[in-house]
């Protein structure tokens, strides 16, 4: 009975059912903002956004349900997360300078004596449209909770080196902090950097890098030429030290590949993957060495 409700057009419970109507309202909210964060509301290509729902035909058709079909009051469910600020859309998150936590963005008590005199037919109420339109919302929940985590996350670094990140890096840090199983994507990262900047003025960021607040801090500081030579410092590291396993993996391959050939009395061979052995030894000395040299000046920079 329950399923059936929950899947059929319940937007005219708001008047004679006003209870039921917003308890599947609030039950739809929930079920969809954590399908979302579990990777499996379908999106635009292959990726998944965890922060953001489409509200295209691939979502009805994804939510359908083998008895009750497909849920007939999507279009109610969100145009309420869009009045109760749980959803938003895309455009005015991203277009938006003020704080969703600013007097603007919030409710005020005016404002809930409004809804609560449109509930009980005092006041006449803001229909639900009949159709889903096609439109991209970001689920304030799941950004909030990625925000949070990953303050939670940076205490636990308290140099000025290791507060400055490149997206690279942020993503590498970050990127499961939603879902262990599904990463974030482009978008979530462009939803959450502007969350973490504009509503918790916890980080100041341009194209390539994104520095975090200090606790002591009362507002992030901008970002300057010594934070972008510590990103690419950093990233430039992270480069040299990806070589260093392909190459060791080349060694031992060339000096089994030279073992067999000896082996088997094939002098050439052995000869040439020996060669193959000596460059890649080289190219894995030199790399190593410069990857030393740039670990010992990044310890430097976080003694300083």
């Amino acid at each position: 009975h329950r399923l059936a409700s929950l899947f059929a057009d319940f937007q005219q419970q708001r008047e004679i059912n006003p209870d039921g109507y917003h308890a599947n309202i609030a039950a739809w909210t929930k079920a969809l903002s954590n399908a979302a964060r579990a990777g499996v509301i379908p999106g635009q290509g292959t990726t998944h956004d965890l922060t953001v729902i489409r509200t295209a035909d691939e979502l009805a058709r994804a939510l359908q349900h083998p008895q009750y079909g497909k849920p007939a009051g999507l279009p109610a469910v969100f145009h309420e997360a869009v009045q109760r600020k749980e959803m938003v859309l895309v455009k005015d998150f991203m277009s938006s300078t003020t704080s969703i936590y600013k007097t603007s963005w919030l409710p005020t008590p005016w404002s809930a004596l409004q809804w609560s005199l449109r509930t009980v037919g005092v006041l006449g109420k803001a229909a639900p449209p009949d159709k889903l339109a096609v439109r991209n919302y970001v689920v304030l929940k799941n950004v909030e909770v990625a925000g949070d985590e990953i303050l939670k996350k940076m205490k636990e670094h308290t140099s000025t080196a290791d507060r400055v990140l490149s997206r690279r890096d942020f993503l590498n840090r970050f990127s499961h902090m939603l879902n262990p199983a599904s990463p974030l994507t482009n978008n979530d990262l462009n939803i959450i950097l502007i969350h973490l900047c504009r509503d918790k003025q916890a980080i100041s960021y341009d194209a390539q890098t994104i520095k975090f607040k200090a606790e002591h801090e009362a507002e992030p500081l901008p970002i300057t030429e010594e934070d972008a030579a510590i990103v690419g410092l950093r990233d430039t590291l992270a480069n040299i030290q990806a070589q260093l396993p392909p190459l060791m993996e080349k060694i031992e391959l060339a000096n089994a590949a030279a073992r067999e050939a000896v082996a088997t009395k094939q002098m050439v061979r052995a000869k040439a993957a020996l060669r193959s052995k000596k460059l890649a030894e080289t190219a894995l000395a030199q790399r190593s060495d410069v990857a030393l040299q740039l670990e010992g000046v990044y310890n430097q920079l976080q003694q300083a």
